[in-house]
Protein backbone atom coordinates (compact mmCIF):
# COMPACT_ATOMS: atom_id res chain seq x y z
CA UNK A 1 0.00 0.00 0.00
CA UNK A 2 1.39 3.54 -0.73
CA UNK A 3 1.97 5.65 2.15
CA UNK A 4 1.29 9.14 2.41
CA UNK A 5 3.69 11.66 3.27
CA UNK A 6 2.38 13.80 6.12
CA UNK A 7 5.42 15.94 6.42
CA UNK A 8 4.74 17.36 3.37
CA UNK A 9 1.60 19.54 4.39
CA UNK A 10 3.54 21.60 6.47
CA UNK A 11 6.07 21.99 3.95
CA UNK A 12 6.64 24.97 1.12
CA UNK A 13 5.00 23.14 -1.24
CA UNK A 14 2.27 21.19 0.10
CA UNK A 15 0.20 21.42 -2.73
CA UNK A 16 2.02 18.81 -4.73
CA UNK A 17 1.03 15.98 -2.47
CA UNK A 18 -2.28 16.41 -2.02
CA UNK A 19 -5.51 16.86 -4.47
CA UNK A 20 -6.79 15.03 -7.40
CA UNK A 21 -4.95 14.25 -10.46
CA UNK A 22 -6.69 14.88 -13.89
CA UNK A 23 -7.78 11.64 -14.65
CA UNK A 24 -10.30 10.05 -12.39
CA UNK A 25 -9.94 7.73 -9.40
CA UNK A 26 -11.35 5.38 -7.80
CA UNK A 27 -15.87 1.18 1.91
CA UNK A 28 -17.56 0.68 5.70
CA UNK A 29 -14.83 -1.38 8.62
CA UNK A 30 -16.00 -4.33 10.17
CA UNK A 31 -18.73 -5.59 8.22
CA UNK A 32 -20.00 -6.13 4.94
CA UNK A 33 -21.70 -2.83 4.10
CA UNK A 34 -19.71 -1.36 1.56
CA UNK A 35 -19.65 2.15 0.10
CA UNK A 36 -18.57 2.58 -3.62
CA UNK A 37 -18.78 6.14 -5.46
CA UNK A 38 -18.86 5.90 -9.86
CA UNK A 39 -16.09 8.06 -11.04
CA UNK A 40 -16.76 10.76 -13.91
CA UNK A 41 -14.82 12.72 -15.94
CA UNK A 42 -13.57 16.19 -14.24
CA UNK A 43 -11.53 18.99 -14.23
CA UNK A 44 -9.14 20.03 -11.20
CA UNK A 45 -11.60 23.20 -9.55
CA UNK A 46 -10.68 26.92 -9.87
CA UNK A 47 -12.31 30.00 -10.66
CA UNK A 48 -14.99 31.85 -9.03
CA UNK A 49 -18.91 31.03 -8.83
CA UNK A 50 -21.16 31.98 -11.53
CA UNK A 51 -25.03 31.76 -11.29
CA UNK A 52 -26.84 28.66 -12.90
CA UNK A 53 -30.03 29.77 -15.09
CA UNK A 54 -33.18 27.66 -14.17
CA UNK A 55 -33.51 24.74 -17.30
CA UNK A 56 -35.85 22.06 -17.30
CA UNK A 57 -35.07 18.80 -15.10
CA UNK A 58 -34.05 16.81 -18.34
CA UNK A 59 -31.91 19.61 -19.05
CA UNK A 60 -30.15 19.78 -15.64
CA UNK A 61 -29.49 15.97 -15.54
CA UNK A 62 -27.64 16.00 -18.57
CA UNK A 63 -25.28 18.68 -17.41
CA UNK A 64 -24.74 17.59 -13.94
CA UNK A 65 -27.30 19.76 -12.10
CA UNK A 66 -29.58 17.87 -9.77
CA UNK A 67 -32.84 19.11 -8.46
CA UNK A 68 -36.19 18.06 -6.70
CA UNK A 69 -39.48 19.51 -7.28
CA UNK A 70 -38.44 21.24 -3.79
CA UNK A 71 -35.39 22.29 -5.25
CA UNK A 72 -36.28 23.47 -7.91
CA UNK A 73 -39.48 25.84 -6.53
CA UNK A 74 -36.38 27.53 -4.44
CA UNK A 75 -34.25 28.64 -6.98
CA UNK A 76 -31.31 27.38 -5.61
CA UNK A 77 -29.11 25.72 -8.35
CA UNK A 78 -25.41 24.22 -7.28
CA UNK A 79 -23.57 21.51 -9.47
CA UNK A 80 -23.86 17.90 -7.93
CA UNK A 81 -21.26 15.35 -8.69
CA UNK A 82 -23.34 12.44 -7.95
CA UNK A 83 -20.53 10.71 -6.05
CA UNK A 84 -17.57 11.95 -8.74
CA UNK A 85 -16.11 14.41 -5.99
CA UNK A 86 -16.22 11.70 -3.87
CA UNK A 87 -15.00 8.60 -6.01
CA UNK A 88 -11.25 10.21 -5.24
CA UNK A 89 -11.69 9.23 -1.15
CA UNK A 90 -13.92 6.34 -1.72
CA UNK A 91 -10.76 4.46 0.13
CA UNK A 92 -9.65 7.42 2.70
CA UNK A 93 -12.79 7.65 3.63
CA UNK A 94 -14.75 4.49 3.81
CA UNK A 95 -11.46 1.76 3.49
CA UNK A 96 -11.08 -0.58 6.13
CA UNK A 97 -7.39 -1.50 5.92
CA UNK A 98 -6.22 1.32 8.51
CA UNK A 99 -7.93 3.41 10.92
CA UNK A 100 -10.01 6.27 10.83
CA UNK A 101 -7.91 8.65 12.60
CA UNK A 102 -4.56 7.37 10.06
CA UNK A 103 -7.15 7.86 7.19
CA UNK A 104 -9.15 11.27 8.14
CA UNK A 105 -6.94 14.49 9.18
CA UNK A 106 -8.55 17.53 10.61
CA UNK A 107 -6.09 19.81 11.67
CA UNK A 108 -4.27 20.82 8.82
CA UNK A 109 -3.95 24.61 8.35
CA UNK A 110 -6.31 25.72 5.59
CA UNK A 111 -3.68 28.48 4.40
CA UNK A 112 -1.52 25.87 3.35
CA UNK A 113 -3.14 25.13 -0.14
CA UNK A 114 -5.04 28.29 -2.48
CA UNK A 115 -7.54 25.59 -3.28
CA UNK A 116 -8.59 25.05 0.03
CA UNK A 117 -8.17 28.37 1.35
CA UNK A 118 -10.20 29.74 -1.80
CA UNK A 119 -12.88 26.95 -1.40
CA UNK A 120 -13.51 28.05 2.61
CA UNK A 121 -13.80 31.81 1.23
CA UNK A 122 -16.60 30.74 -1.12
CA UNK A 123 -18.05 28.83 1.42
CA UNK A 124 -18.53 31.98 3.29
CA UNK A 125 -19.59 34.37 0.64
CA UNK A 126 -22.57 31.37 -0.88
CA UNK A 127 -23.24 30.91 3.13
CA UNK A 128 -26.87 32.29 2.56
CA UNK A 129 -27.73 29.96 -0.87
CA UNK A 130 -25.69 27.53 0.91
CA UNK A 131 -27.61 27.21 4.27
CA UNK A 132 -31.18 27.15 1.81
CA UNK A 133 -29.65 24.44 -0.50
CA UNK A 134 -28.51 22.49 2.79
CA UNK A 135 -32.15 22.63 4.02
CA UNK A 136 -33.48 21.50 0.84
CA UNK A 137 -31.16 18.32 1.13
CA UNK A 138 -31.67 17.59 3.96
CA UNK A 139 -35.59 17.68 2.86
CA UNK A 140 -35.18 15.46 -0.12
CA UNK A 141 -33.43 12.77 1.94
CA UNK A 142 -35.45 12.99 4.96
CA UNK A 143 -32.26 12.39 6.88
CA UNK A 144 -29.73 14.28 8.44
CA UNK A 145 -26.38 14.63 6.69
CA UNK A 146 -23.97 17.06 5.47
CA UNK A 147 -22.86 18.44 2.15
CA UNK A 148 -19.42 17.45 0.89
CA UNK A 149 -17.37 19.34 -2.08
CA UNK A 150 -13.93 18.44 -3.02
CA UNK A 151 -11.59 21.53 -3.30
CA UNK A 152 -9.38 20.16 -5.80
CA UNK A 153 -12.22 18.98 -8.05
CA UNK A 154 -14.77 20.21 -10.65
CA UNK A 155 -17.11 18.97 -13.15
CA UNK A 156 -15.65 18.85 -16.49
CA UNK A 157 -19.13 20.44 -17.31
CA UNK A 158 -19.08 23.03 -15.12
CA UNK A 159 -15.49 24.04 -14.64
CA UNK A 160 -16.28 26.96 -13.04
CA UNK A 161 -18.24 25.63 -10.19
CA UNK A 162 -17.31 23.31 -6.89
CA UNK A 163 -19.76 20.50 -7.03
CA UNK A 164 -21.76 19.08 -3.91
CA UNK A 165 -22.63 15.73 -2.62
CA UNK A 166 -24.52 15.39 0.58
CA UNK A 167 -24.04 12.10 2.53
CA UNK A 168 -26.52 10.94 5.78
CA UNK A 169 -25.60 10.03 9.05
CA UNK A 170 -25.95 6.50 7.93
CA UNK A 171 -23.71 7.01 5.16
CA UNK A 172 -21.14 8.61 7.44
CA UNK A 173 -21.32 5.83 9.99
CA UNK A 174 -19.11 3.13 7.51
CA UNK A 175 -16.24 5.98 7.49
CA UNK A 176 -16.10 5.28 11.62
CA UNK A 177 -14.92 8.86 12.36
CA UNK A 178 -15.66 10.65 15.26
CA UNK A 179 -16.00 14.11 14.34
CA UNK A 180 -18.11 13.46 10.97
CA UNK A 181 -20.63 11.50 12.67
CA UNK A 182 -20.69 13.86 15.88
CA UNK A 183 -21.16 16.28 13.16
CA UNK A 184 -24.14 15.43 11.30
CA UNK A 185 -26.22 13.59 14.13
CA UNK A 186 -26.16 16.14 16.40
CA UNK A 187 -27.61 19.50 15.03
CA UNK A 188 -30.93 20.56 14.18
CA UNK A 189 -31.08 20.81 10.56
CA UNK A 190 -34.07 23.38 10.42
CA UNK A 191 -31.26 25.86 11.66
CA UNK A 192 -28.18 24.93 9.89
CA UNK A 193 -26.37 23.05 7.40
CA UNK A 194 -22.86 21.38 7.76
CA UNK A 195 -20.54 22.08 4.74
CA UNK A 196 -17.48 19.58 4.82
CA UNK A 197 -14.66 20.96 2.27
CA UNK A 198 -11.97 18.18 1.53
CA UNK A 199 -8.45 17.74 -0.26
CA UNK A 200 -7.67 14.03 -0.56
CA UNK A 201 -3.67 12.85 -0.66
CA UNK A 202 -2.78 12.10 -4.11
CA UNK A 203 -2.57 8.35 -3.30
CA UNK A 204 -6.31 8.54 -2.48
CA UNK A 205 -5.49 6.56 1.04
CA UNK A 206 -6.03 9.87 3.36
CA UNK A 207 -8.40 13.24 3.21
CA UNK A 208 -7.73 16.37 5.01
CA UNK A 209 -11.04 17.80 6.12
CA UNK A 210 -12.38 21.57 6.90
CA UNK A 211 -16.18 21.83 8.26
CA UNK A 212 -18.35 24.77 8.69
CA UNK A 213 -21.87 25.23 10.24
CA UNK A 214 -24.00 27.22 7.74
CA UNK A 215 -26.95 29.14 9.41
CA UNK A 216 -30.32 28.09 7.58
CA UNK A 217 -31.76 31.53 6.24
CA UNK A 218 -35.44 33.01 7.97
CA UNK A 219 -37.10 33.02 4.64
CA UNK A 220 -36.03 29.56 3.77
CA UNK A 221 -37.40 27.82 7.25
CA UNK A 222 -40.35 29.47 6.89
CA UNK A 223 -41.02 28.90 3.21
CA UNK A 224 -40.63 25.00 4.49
CA UNK A 225 -41.81 25.11 7.55
CA UNK A 226 -44.89 22.54 7.22
CA UNK A 227 -42.26 19.71 4.94
CA UNK A 228 -39.24 20.62 7.64
CA UNK A 229 -42.14 19.70 11.06
CA UNK A 230 -43.45 16.71 9.16
CA UNK A 231 -39.89 15.32 8.35
CA UNK A 232 -38.58 15.72 11.65
CA UNK A 233 -41.07 14.28 13.28
CA UNK A 234 -39.77 10.73 11.26
CA UNK A 235 -36.57 11.59 12.38
CA UNK A 236 -34.96 8.71 15.11
CA UNK A 237 -34.37 10.04 18.94
CA UNK A 238 -30.85 11.38 19.06
CA UNK A 239 -29.62 8.54 21.38
CA UNK A 240 -30.15 6.15 18.46
CA UNK A 241 -27.73 8.32 16.28
CA UNK A 242 -25.13 5.65 17.54
CA UNK A 243 -21.35 6.80 16.39
CA UNK A 244 -18.95 4.11 16.00
CA UNK A 245 -15.59 4.53 15.88
CA UNK A 246 -12.93 1.92 15.28
CA UNK A 247 -10.98 1.70 17.97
Amino acid sequence: MKQDNWGAWNAEDAGSDWGSDEEDGEEEAGGTRKVRFSPKASDLWGGSPRSVPSKSLAAQAQQGITTTIINDASYVRFVESSGAGLAFVSNALFGNARLARERVHWLFPSNKDQRVAGMLAWVQKMSFNLGTYGLLKFLENRERGGLFVNAAFRMRQHPQEPAFDFLTFDQLQATMDKTLQESVAFYDPSEFAMVFIFLPSQTGNSVAIWRRKINVPDSARRKYRPEIDAIKRTLRPVKEYVVMVDE
